[in-house]
């Protein structure tokens, strides 16, 4: 147990104030830069992103009475039981956009991006909470200066932009969205707990427990934390009453677990062992609830019954090596290795100069991975957290030794959200954002670090002070570079590795290498070839095809396309579409009369875009995309045909409606602009059409580089 005494009366209202000024003060540029990145820079929080609209459904459906949505909703996530279909996601996030969506659905599947700006200011929130209570375990009753409110800012903002918390901003959809929300919770829970144990209420106990229940039902592996915190509280409280059985080795013995009770005065453990059993209770029966309600399971999830499973092999075949589950112990060797290793960043010659790894995680021993993406590490994304975390650690086990007793209050939450992190490490997928389930350790145990040090540096010898000193300066530039990194990698996400629109890959392109041009740069990542070559090159690697009648880019796995020239089967059209005539060409390419087209017709206010290959009666049969309203104006269609990749792409507007892959059998021929032979469309395009000029962002960045490296040979594929 802590002494009651071992931690004094906070400091008065005014540092308090104070304290928090500063932090305030640093949250809102992390808040703007946050923001930043979440928009894309547009300065829009109401976008629709893909996969935006999960918990608009759960929510829509929760306000008509039930669990089930439409399996259209859920595409890929959705799973089948019996004839109805739901989705595995936690309710927090749709409970939060119920009120909105009582009132009417204009808002529906736009809501995704606000919820992610409001789980990261909650974050912050937690954060500087966090760090005022731990304050006053190492250093009780010190007034704050207002060097020391500055410094609350720095750590706030280091937090907020210095951790995956801030990649996750990389992308707008609700995978993101849950470990925002459950990083937030899992953070006030952890919070209230300490306070719990300093100064025992049940407001403060329902507190924690609440916020641990809201984490839980957010992201379980993030949320198991703070719930198994608590458990840990209930644990020691029960140790108490036996230990009060018993005498002599035994009662000593369990006096050496006395901690787990959270620092609570030992005469009060049968007062709060019912209470705390309460909090623990809560979490665990509303998700054992939503999962029972929706699955007629517990804990568990049948996966089985997913969609993605039963549309691709490669899904299924990782279930069914796993025997069913994508959770095993086998999965640790290779988790551990790749979340710890201090080498998984990968240096680039172009903006922003770091990378993602150029190397896929290795797998150890018989495990089968569901996805290995290319994925950064706690000590290369965010070292600061962890060099004070593992001096945290130190001094929250070593309490006596490093002269800040109060600390023992933090071992309960360090244990829970380290159980958090094992359950994250015991999954079959390696990826960037899974690494946003450690911060929450790292956050706890580097506050206890960074003020074990600042203690250091006003209570130590000259030569303590010294080296506090230093450790705090080498810490500060490892800040710096954290921000840095999860700023490039969130921007790379986003704009490269896993973009919203394929416009978005080519604006980041001709920007690196405008950048590249600025400083004098020799065009790195740049590679030229006569042909597509069948194998992709590094991560990072742009190529150049011809004479910029093409350009592709490589995530180390495969070729993306760019931009590129009418001749490569790069088209943009600014048309109007006549109503009630059918399809109409507006690229058509192969023998005449046997022609493929991509087509486009006018259905009333909408129009729909397709490509039509010829039957066995030589009619076109479409594959249509969805239906998109058209206003006045004549929007811009752009087309892409990649005869290389076996691809047609086709946009209205910026939107992409058609995506057809893996089409190796796309006819050879010249491309031809708004005309077709082939029964199924009209022979001429009877709007406007008008070509626009190809796009050459990336090959006029290139173009204005120092140096041309020399073209190398290709195979088209």
């Amino acid at each position: 147990m802590v002494p009651a005494d071992t931690v004094a009366a906070a400091p008065d209202p005014g540092s308090r104030r104070r304290f928090a000024t500063g932090s305030a003060v640093g949250a809102l540029p992390a808040l703007a830069a946050f923001a930043w990145l979440l928009t894309g820079g547009r300065a829009d929080l109401l976008a629709k992103p893909t996969f935006g609209n999960f918990y608009d459904a759960q929510a829509r459906a929760l306000l008509h009475g039930h669990w089930d949505v439409p399996a259209r909703e859920l595409f890929i996530e959705g799973f089948h039981i019996g004839d109805k279909t739901y989705t595995y996601f936690g309710i927090w996030p749709s409970v939060l956009r119920m009120p909105v969506l009582a009132v009417g659905d204009s808002l529906y599947g736009r809501l995704t991006q606000a919820s992610m700006l409001l789980a990261f200011a909650v974050a912050l929130v937690a954060v500087a909470a966090l760090d005022w209570r731990i304050r006053g375990l190492v250093r009780p009753a010190r007034p704050c200066t207002r060097g020391e409110a500055a410094l609350a800012g720095v750590v706030v903002f280091a937090i907020g932009c210095g951790t995956t918390t801030f990649f996750l901003a990389g992308r707008a959809w609700v995978y993101h969205e849950a470990i925002l929300w459950g990083i937030a919770w899992a953070l006030i829970a952890f919070e209230r707990l300490v306070a719990f144990g300093e100064r025992p209420s049940a407001t403060r106990l329902a507190a924690a427990s609440a916020s641990a229940s809201l984490a839980f039902l957010s992201r379980p592996s993030v949320g198991l934390g703070p719930v198994l915190a608590i458990a840990l509280v209930l644990a020691g409280l029960l140790l108490r009453r036996v230990r009060h059985r018993l005498r002599g080795r035994g009662a000593r013995a369990l006096d050496r677990l006395d901690w787990l009770a959270a620092g609570i005065d030992g005469g009060r453990a049968t007062r709060w062992t019912g209470p705390v059993a309460v909090a623990l209770a809560l979490p665990c029966v509303l998700y054992a609830w939503m999962n029972w309600s929706r699955f007629g399971t517990v804990f568990s999830v049948p996966w089985s019954k997913q969609f993605l499973v039963s549309i691709d092999e490669r899904h299924r075949a990782a279930l069914e090596a796993n025997g069913g589950t994508y959770f095993g112990l086998k999965f640790l060797p290779s988790t551990v290795v790749q979340y710890l290793r201090p080498d998984a960043l990968g240096a680039s010659g172009i903006f922003p100069w770091v990378t993602f790894p150029r190397f896929t995680p290795p797998v150890f021993g018989n495990a089968v991975f569901d996805t290995t993406d290319l994925t950064s590490s706690v000590p290369a994304s965010m070292p600061a957290l962890l060099v004070l975390g593992i001096l945290g650690v130190y001094a929250v086990v070593a309490t006596r030794r490093v002269g800040a007793p109060g600390l023992a209050r933090l071992r309960v939450p360090l244990l829970g959200a380290g159980g958090g992190v094992v359950f994250v490490l015991a999954i079959s997928f390696i990826a960037q954002r899974y690494l946003g389930d450690w911060v929450p350790l790292l956050v706890i145990a580097a506050l206890a670090g960074l003020h074990v040090l600042l203690a250091r540096r006003e209570t130590a010898g000259r030569r303590g002070r010294r080296a506090a000193g230093l450790a705090l300066g080498a810490v500060a530039v490892l800040a710096v570079w954290g921000v840095w990194v999860n700023l490039s990698l969130g921007v790379l996400y986003q704009r490269l590795y896993n973009p919203e629109l394929p416009s978005q890959r080519a604006g980041m392109i001709a920007f690196q290498y405008d950048v590249d041009g600025w400083l004098g740069g020799g065009q790195a990542d740049l590679e030229r070839a006569s042909a597509l070559p069948r194998r992709a090159a590094r991560a990072g690697t742009t190529l150049v095809v011809g004479d910029c009648a093409s350009v592709y880019w490589s995530d180390g796995h495969r070729w993306w396309p760019v931009e590129g020239a009418p001749a490569a089967g790069w088209f943009r059209f600014r048309g109007y579409v006549p109503e009630a005539r059918g399809w109409q060409p507006l690229v058509s390419w192969g023998p005449n009369g046997a022609e493929q087209v991509v087509g486009i017709r006018r259905l009333g206010s909408d129009v729909q875009l397709g490509w039509g290959v010829p039957g066995d009666d030589g009619t076109l049969r479409f594959l249509v995309s969805a239906r998109r309203p058209v206003g006045e104006d004549p929007p811009e269609l752009d087309v892409q045909v990649d005869r290389a990749l076996g691809e047609i792409r086709a946009e209205l507007g910026g939107d992409l409606l058609l995506n057809v892959e893996h089409q190796h059998d796309l006819e050879p021929g010249p491309f031809v602009v708004g005309r077709a032979t082939t029964p199924g469309v009209a022979e001429e395009f009877t709007g406007q059409l008008e070509e626009l000029p190809a796009r050459r962002a990336v090959c006029d960045a290139v173009s204005s580089a120092s140096a041309t490296p020399a073209p190398r040979a290709g195979s088209s594929s």
